[in-house]
């Protein structure tokens, strides 16, 4: 008889579970990445050092060659990716909702050097249940690259934050195990449209919304660096715009 998981509380996440459930997402995230496989990693960390909840790094192989890692992160309520790397508190513009007293940087855009960089919605945990491919988070930016005065809305990953708590809401009481919004996607939080233009760079990935306060996301980036890396083939065929930023001329 298969042990029912326990993913613990906002207050005391059960980092064990919470791996294996991690596990489970990846497997099913390789079966639209045909090509790629995970390779062993130890269980997710509480990372009190960082802006964020807990993280663990995935190697990532190509038929048996590791191209790259993704780095998995448990968001709770206003976590954050930011650092004072590119930007410092006092030179940017902070809106009220995105200030904090503990790790304020948690806020602050960072220049990235990779070529793009996708986003992998796992799942989000609440009331002790798995909601797989269903996350909320926001991308922050600046205003201007060149010129920055301020940090700004650049997009949404997963769903709208509207839709959110209203999808937990729906799917609390559907008995499939692997509840959630349909089959694995994959966004991408940096790159180039296909006029060259660079999108996402500086950002910052931030967990905004403060409903349900208990309610804690577990995501993965991947960084691709090189050209000739096969990662730049296969997230091109697989990997999407957000939607905000495929529809705005405003960011980037």
């Amino acid at each position: 008889m298969t042990r029912q998981r326990n993913y613990g509380t906002i207050e005391n996440p059960n980092m064990r579970d919470i791996t294996l459930e991690l596990t489970d997402s990846l497997r099913d995230y390789m079966k639209i990445l045909p090509d790629l496989d995970f390779g062993d990693f130890e269980t997710m960390r509480l990372t009190p050092d960082k802006p964020n909840s807990a993280r663990i790094i995935i190697p990532i192989y190509h038929y048996g060659e590791e191209v790259g890692t993704i780095t998995a992160i448990l968001f709770r309520s206003g976590d954050g990716t930011g650092a004072n790397t590119t930007y410092k508190l006092n030179e940017l513009e902070i809106y009220r909702y995105l200030q904090f007293k503990d790790k304020p940087e948690r806020v602050l855009p960072r220049k990235k050097d990779c070529i793009k960089e996708a986003f992998f919605p796992f799942f989000s945990i609440h009331d002790n249940k798995i909601y797989r491919n269903t996350v909320s988070l926001e991308e922050l930016s600046v205003d201007n690259p060149e010129n920055p005065t301020m940090i700004i809305h650049a997009c949404h990953l997963g769903d709208q934050p509207i839709k959110y708590p209203c999808f937990l809401k729906a799917l609390k009481n559907d008995s499939n195990k692997k509840r959630g919004r349909g089959s694995e996607r994959i966004q991408l939080t940096c790159g180039h449209f296909e006029s060259g233009k660079r999108f996402g760079d500086p950002h910052a990935i931030v967990h905004t919304l403060k409903e349900p306060k208990d309610a804690m996301q577990v995501v993965g980036f991947l960084s691709v660096n090189r050209y000739d890396n096969p990662l730049v083939e296969i997230l091109d065929k697989v990997a999407t715009v957000p939607e905000d930023i495929r529809t705005s001329s405003d960011f980037f």
